[in-house]
């Protein structure tokens, strides 16, 4: 989550440019490169560093704003079913509960902090995803996230809850794309500037897609858009981009 917004986004996996290399491990060799043979948690022996540059845009009937950012994060396996997420303005621990031939169910914990012109902000959130091959190359992916937030000069808190599915199409092996469509419901900070926590809740239809390269064994290419508009009122609009990579080892 960005420390200036609480806007829900439809949870789309996306990784980023490594700033340095590293010399692969044994573990790597069977870690998949086809996304969709990938398990829900990095196996042991495998760690990642990504950074990326993220923008928003949002608009109404009276203004618009805009943001960067530049996130950094690590990811490092614990285990083969748990991987911890660090990154500066978050940590969070993911944990495969289930995995077969063909599926996968997992959960991620993550908390969340920020700084802002409403104070600081604090927001936990958990997040439930399943994975299912129907063909060869196509998976269908369904995520459940419920998440909360609360700025130190707010007088509530804000929170959400998304559930989100779509096809997975493994174009080639190092080719994947994932268009996603979500229905979320809660209030919560919009993507512009000064304006209050939403005093109802309301429903809104999130959308996004995701496309992943995987360029070589060790590095990863990921972009992201994420549109939010349909459900809210005063002619608000929000998009959100995400172009990365991420060095494997």
């Amino acid at each position: 989550m960005n420390a200036c917004s609480g806007l829900r986004w439809i949870p789309v996996v996306v990784c980023a440019v490594a700033i340095h290399g590293c010399a692969a491990r044994p573990a790597l060799n069977g870690y998949p490169r086809a996304v969709i043979d990938r398990p829900f948690t990095l196996p042991a022996g495998v760690d990642s560093l990504h950074v990326g540059i993220v923008g928003g845009y949002a608009r109404d009937d009276f203004r618009s704003a805009g943001q960067i950012g530049a996130p950094v994060g690590w990811d490092l396996s614990m285990s083969d079913d748990s991987t911890l997420h660090l990154s500066p303005l978050q940590v969070g621990i993911s944990r495969q509960i289930v995995r077969t031939e063909d599926s996968w169910l997992g959960a991620t914990l993550g908390v969340g902090v920020g700084a802002g012109s409403e104070g600081v902000l604090l927001s936990p959130s958990l997040g439930v995803a399943h994975r299912i091959r129907l063909t060869r190359s196509v998976a269908w992916s369904t995520a459940l996230t419920g998440r909360v937030s609360r700025w130190t000069d707010q007088p509530a808190w804000g929170w959400s809850a998304t559930l989100a599915g779509g096809p997975l199409w493994q174009v080639a092996e190092a080719v994947a794309l994932q268009p996603l469509i979500g229905v979320s419901v809660g209030r919560s900070n919009l993507l512009l500037r000064d304006l209050p926590l939403d005093r109802t809740s309301r429903v809104t239809l999130p959308l996004a897609l995701g496309a992943t390269f995987t360029v070589a064994r060790q590095w990863d290419v990921q972009t992201a858009l994420a549109y939010e508009g349909i459900g809210y009122e005063g002619g608000y609009r929000a998009f959100r981009g995400t172009v990365g990579f991420a060095h494997l080892w």
